[in-house]
């Protein structure tokens, strides 16, 4: 099950904020736990989840809990390209609605940069095509390297 993160800010009409401000906190949080409770339901179902999108280490505790409330695993890959490769992938995007703003790249991309991320479970994809990305990160998942205690 592919859970597109993004889908979740656009069912917003009223009061909604742009989740990279500051003043966006509330907003992050309170999505960040319909998505990781509608999650774990279903991977608690059977369904084997995949999200995607903005989940910062910041945001890990609601996805914690929804995996051990439902009696789930857990994983967590953070794809890290160079600041520069990460900017022009993201000003190149072509799906409607798709963030392109350079800035808003730039400090996304340092904001993670700031945070600690888990040991092994950032994967450098600067060089990599969709394709290669995908290899990396369905190897490191059989091999159970992406999972969170």
């Amino acid at each position: 099950m592919h859970m597109h993160t993004d889908d979740m800010y656009g069912y917003v009409w009223r009061g909604f904020i742009q989740p990279w401000l500051p003043e966006a906190a509330e907003q992050n949080a309170t999505l960040a736990r319909a998505l990781s409770t509608s999650a774990g339901i279903c991977a608690a179902g059977g369904y084997d989840v995949f999200a995607d999108g903005v989940l910062g280490p910041w945001l890990l505790e609601f996805w914690r809990e929804a995996a051990q409330v439902h009696g789930v695993g857990l994983y967590y890959v953070v794809l890290m390209p160079d600041e520069e490769t990460a900017v022009t992938r993201a000003t190149t995007r072509t799906n409607s609605g798709a963030m392109k703003d350079a800035d808003v790249a730039r400090r996304m991309w340092r904001t993670f940069q700031a945070h600690a991320l888990p040991d092994g479970h950032v994967l450098d994809t600067s060089t990599q095509d969709p394709d290669e990305t995908v290899a990396r990160v369905l190897n490191g998942l059989a091999e159970g390297r992406f999972r969170l205690g």
